[in-house]
């Protein structure tokens, strides 16, 4: 059942089996939070009680209701309507005007209100009621009950917060989709195979084996005991133990140069919202499966924009710095505004290049660590040849670089970006995505899955 309504019938569920149902959909069940250090439930049920006991009534329990529970609902409720997808479509009144005979006529569907429809009136009675409720529930009273962070420190607004997590809402779906990928991706890593071993007590003679084993084979005869013999081999299973980079760095290079309508960002910031999320759950899959691939690997993410000039907006954080490490993915999210001016990539390429050490440099040249950078931008770079040699610099550093150009663009544009990704290469670099930007979240996660998919499954 939808998420909200499954939430308001957990309480039941929960007082009568005792269990914690599961909410499909929800990254966190609501019911795994903890108000003022104690389980959710049991907060709200001790709560109820003392009410009841009190004899206070329907008032002072609406009250409490509203403060601890109704915020949760109305999260959960947002959300299904923030993942649903909205198509134009004509209204049923306009096709009976042009069915009637005189169009002036009132047709017979006016003449049945709608029973789901609320009156101006009683629109603005309850956006009132709404705004009174919203004043009496205290902002840290409802981050402690939604899990949100005090990011204010970190430069990130409430209104920032809630920015992002619209976008984070509607890549819901495709987010789901990337955490199955990377199950499978993680357990083909370490999966079992079929691997020959010699000096087995049964299976095929081994000559080898054979040979090693001779004085034991003549002494066997003597007894007509060959039961201990080593002298076979077989096909065993075992786990199978890659060798992985310690270290992934993944580099997203965005456009936000004055061309980049709203469209474009649009898709932008769901393409970096679902994979920058995505990065973070393949991270906590790596952590808990550590043991199993024995050996610790984590991946990082950073994120720059570039117009006329370039900033780095997303760092490589540490894991262990929640609250700076989220402050960054919504920054990168909320601040793609189209403010850059014109369409410089070439720097920004190059300062990722500069940013190499040596050590790095070698590290990436025997495999210990890779690096992988993604660009998104409309158009055709400013300075091609530039773009060019740095793309050709950071091939040389053996790091792994792709670039997708969106929206519509000229011929000679697409001739120029043709020129800085795909021309003189044995493999191409570049996507053009054209006209259909909703496909970029798409394409982006498919990039970055099929680079994790070989390293992991290599």
């Amino acid at each position: 059942m939808p998420r909200h309504r499954a939430f308001a019938n957990s309480f039941l569920i929960i007082e009568l089996y005792k269990i914690n149902p599961k909410i499909e959909g929800c990254i966190e069940n609501p019911f795994d939070r903890k108000v003022f250090n104690q389980p959710f439930f049991n907060f709200i049920y001790y709560q109820l009680v003392r009410q009841i006991n009190s004899n206070q009534g329907i008032i002072e329990r609406d009250a409490f209701i509203r403060s601890f529970i109704f915020p949760i609902f109305e999260q959960l409720w947002k959300e299904e309507i923030d993942e649903m997808s909205f198509y134009k479509s004509k209204s049923q009144k306009m096709e009976q005007v042009k069915r009637s005979k005189n169009p002036f006529e009132q047709s017979k569907i006016d003449e049945i209100p709608d029973s789901l429809e609320s009156t101006q009136e009683e629109a603005e009675k309850i956006l009132e009621e709404m705004e009174d409720q919203q004043e009496q529930i205290s902002a840290s009273v409802q981050n402690a009950i939604q899990g949100k962070l005090d990011l204010e420190p970190y430069g990130i607004s409430q209104a920032d917060q809630q920015l992002f997590q619209f976008y984070s809402n509607k890549m819901k779906s495709e987010r789901e989709q990337m955490r199955q990928f990377w199950r499978k991706v993680i357990g083909n890593a370490k999966k079992e195979i079929s691997v020959k071993k010699n000096g087995q007590i049964k299976g095929k003679i081994d000559i080898d084996s054979f040979v090693k084993s001779y004085p034991d084979f003549v002494e066997s005869e003597k007894k007509g005991n060959y039961k201990n013999l080593l002298i076979f081999n077989r096909y065993l299973l075992e786990p199978q133990t890659d060798i992985l980079p310690k270290r992934i760095e993944i580099s997203f290079v965005i456009d936000n140069s004055g061309s980049m309508n709203a469209s474009k960002i649009e898709a932008a910031r769901k393409s970096l919202a679902v994979t920058l999320l995505s990065i973070d759950d393949f991270n906590r899959y790596l952590k808990s499966n550590a043991e199993q691939l024995n050996q610790k690997v984590e991946v990082l993410s950073e994120a720059w924009f570039f117009g006329s000039k370039y900033y780095n907006v997303k760092e490589f954080n540490h894991k262990n710095v929640k609250e700076k490490e989220k402050s960054d993915i919504i920054r990168s999210i909320v601040k793609l505004n189209a403010t850059g001016g014109a369409t410089d990539d070439a720097s920004c390429l190059r300062e990722i290049s500069n940013r190499i050490t040596s050590m790095q440099e070698r590290e990436l040249k025997n495999g210990k660590q890779i690096k992988i950078v993604f660009e998104i931008t409309d158009g055709a770079s400013s300075f091609p040849g530039s773009a060019k040699e740095a793309v050709q610099e950071l091939l040389c550093k053996n790091v792994q670089i792709y670039a997708f150009q969106m929206g519509k663009n000229s011929e000679k544009d697409e001739k120029v970006f043709n020129f800085i990704w795909n021309e003189g290469y044995k493999q191409p670099h570049g996507v053009i995505i054209g006209e259909q930007v909703e496909k970029l979240p798409k394409e982006l996660l498919k990039a970055v899955g099929k680079n994790m998919q070989s390293i992991f499954n290599n």
